[in-house]
């Protein structure tokens, strides 16, 4: 699906057909920059990449949904950079942190909106 960059509620014929989309994208996810054979093997580039969607996500009033494999960003040096990236999240104003499960109840509680 993946139709908008934000969350969104799907219709059918300009129905609610009961489904929350939360859009993931590649560049949001930790897989494509850190395979073997990746492109962005330093954590620091890696999660430059984050803090910059992440800064342009907060100046639309709008979310971001990353994807992180354990395997992945489970090693020491990208946990590191994780690590600094949810602090600088926590230091802007109005951020909020939750599952997928909180985000569509927000989402469809909102809907129209």
């Amino acid at each position: 699906m993946m139709a908008m960059d934000d969350p969104y509620q799907l219709l059918l014929d300009g129905k609610d057909a009961g489904v929350i989309e939360l859009p993931v994208t590649w560049i949001l996810d930790d897989y494509p920059y850190v395979i073997p054979e990746g492109s962005l093997p330093d954590p620091e580039r890696l999660f430059k990449v984050y803090r910059e969607e992440f800064d342009a996500a907060y100046a639309a009033g709008a979310s971001i949904t990353l994807t992180f494999h354990p395997q992945l960003v489970g090693r020491r040096s990208r946990f590191a950079q994780l690590e600094a990236l949810v602090d600088y999240m926590r230091g802007k104003e109005r951020v909020r942190f939750t599952t997928a499960e909180g985000l569509a109840r927000y989402v469809k509680a909102n809907a129209g909106r």
